[in-house]
């Protein structure tokens, strides 16, 4: 009995072996070489100014300092066409924009149905949206102007004066 029980375990051991070792060798791909890309990049379509009467002399906006603007401000030309204008009064930072057209929003203010104006571009009086951005946009002969501020930093009264102000002074000739 010891004996059969002897051969029985060799046999399942030289079974459980073989099965362990391939019979054929099995060729394997080489790793395919990776695909070369060209990277293509962007162009920003943001060109900066130097002043701002400078932007205001190549886009044609009447952009003026707030009187208790601070003094780090940044002035920019968006794709050719649109004057961005960055100031901060208050600690809160604002951008207001100018663009010869009016056809549509220029806030770059976004929200769950588009942009802030897209559904109010037939109006040219002064337009306020609010919410996490707070916003106006208003048009004059020589195109639309728009301003923005942060709603989480902005006083909303404070921010419909400093707009109404702007919309004021841009349609005065």
């Amino acid at each position: 009995m010891k004996r059969m029980i002897a051969v029985f375990l060799a046999s399942a051991l030289t079974l459980l072996l073989c099965g362990c070792s391939p019979l054929e060798e099995t060729e394997f791909d080489p790793m395919p070489e990776p695909e070369v890309r060209e990277e293509v990049q962007i162009a920003n379509p943001l060109a900066e100014c130097a002043s701002l009467e400078e932007l205001n002399e190549q886009t044609g906006a009447k952009f003026y300092r707030p009187g208790n603007a601070e003094p780090e401000e940044q002035y920019f030309i968006i794709g050719g066409e649109t004057a961005d204008y960055r100031f901060t009064v208050d600690g809160v930072s604002y951008i207001w924009r100018f663009a010869k057209q009016t056809e549509m929003d220029i806030s770059g203010v976004y929200t769950e149905g588009g942009t802030a104006f897209a559904t109010q571009l037939d109006k040219t009086e002064l337009t306020f949206a609010e919410g996490d951005v707070l916003a106006a946009r208003w048009c004059n002969a020589e195109g639309q102007y728009t301003v923005s501020a942060d709603g989480g930093e902005a006083d909303a009264e404070a921010f419909r004066a400093m707009a109404t102000e702007f919309m004021l002074v841009t349609r005065a000739e």
